[in-house]
């Protein structure tokens, strides 16, 4: 396989330019798997802290070191997702919930969605200088005040630029992320080989294609999302399933709706949820009480799953394995800058 080098697959000790994304799914047992799979596919895989709590991530993470035979004093090769304002709610009532994570020694924490994620930052670093390791900062940025912030006074390892396309939850009022990213390139040129953070773009990602374009653009790779729920390895249901499959690309809709019947709000700014639409937002557009709403998706009546994916969702038609899915990235990447090159006389 030809290899495709960039200041991430340097950084992480990877071999292909591709991180899962840490999706706060109720499946959170499968996003194992998934993150598993792209470890041993060659990318970099994440789990995330979703709505109920550390306990859970930290069996998970425990449950991947185990199956990694990784000892305890190592780092172990997956990285943890950490939602600001979840993590503040949590750690109300479970207590310190960064040191929970950071006591399984991940090699990353992803940040996003917090209103200061700054303390959470300095948090991992002191944790770094204090037993002498190098957990890696990933930071979410929605915004290119965000991104400045992230770089200039925080000094992140890896920044994640997330564009509108993104599926779940993201900026209202992001833009598109191959304007967004080649507007914080523009404020942020990042040489080679450092200084300054690795750059990662995220959303809408479903081809090689695409990921090629985004190392043109001076990304080091991009975050992959919807495209690993068309997996097995991510356990949906059948009904989930064949949602993605009969998606095309104007099936997502970006709404609080969501977020609304299922009680998961509390996201910051405009912060909101991008899902296939179906009857969950008709029923809001119909103005149906919010109590009725979530006694219809409880219910299950009508078509109210909630299937949370990005607008690329239609790009792809078929079930592969993670492994297949990690492979057609890379190959796919290599094909288009290949042929790009070509143009070139």
């Amino acid at each position: 396989m030809t290899s495709l080098t960039t200041r991430l697959t340097t950084l992480l000790g990877i071999k292909t330019p591709i991180v899962s994304a840490p999706m706060a799914l109720q499946e959170q047992g499968t996003l194992k798997s998934v993150a598993l799979a792209v470890h041993r596919a060659g990318g970099f895989g994440f789990v995330a802290l979703g709505y109920d709590g550390a306990p859970k991530l930290q069996a998970t993470l425990r449950s991947l070191r185990q199956q990694l035979s990784i000892p305890p004093d190592q780092p172990l090769p997956i990285g943890a997702g950490f939602i600001g304002w979840v993590g503040d709610r949590a750690s109300e009532s479970e207590g310190d919930v960064l040191s929970t994570i950071l006591e399984e020694h991940p090699k990353a924490i992803w940040l996003s969605f917090g209103i200061d994620l700054g303390k959470y930052v300095r948090r991992i670093r002191e944790h770094n200088k204090k037993y002498r390791r190098n957990v890696l900062v990933f930071l979410q940025a929605t915004s290119l005040e965000e991104a400045l912030e992230a770089v200039n006074e925080l000094k992140v390892d890896v920044l994640v630029v997330q564009g509108a396309e993104a599926g779940g939850h993201h900026s209202a009022s992001a833009p598109p992320l191959s304007i967004f990213l080649s507007a914080v390139l523009a404020e942020i040129p990042v040489p080679d080989k450092g200084p300054g953070p690795v750059i990662l773009g995220a959303g809408g990602i479903h081809t090689g294609a695409q990921l090629a374009s985004l190392l043109t653009l001076g990304a080091s790779g991009a975050i992959i999302g919807t495209r690993l729920l068309f997996t097995p390895e991510i356990g949906y249901t059948s009904a989930k399933t064949q949602a993605l499959l009969n998606a095309g690309l104007g099936s997502t809709v970006s709404s609080t709706a969501f977020d609304e019947v299922r009680g998961t709000m509390g996201w910051p700014g405009d912060i909101e949820g991008r899902a296939i639409r179906n009857d969950i937002l008709k029923d809001r557009e119909e103005w149906v009480e919010l109590e009725e709403r979530r006694r219809r998706v409880v219910a299950g009546e009508g078509d109210r799953s909630i299937v949370m994916a990005g607008m690329g969702v239609g790009l792809t038609s078929e079930l592969k394995s993670v492994e297949d899915t990690v492979k057609e990235y890379h190959e796919g990447a290599v094909l288009a800058l290949g042929a790009a090159a070509q143009i070139l006389s």
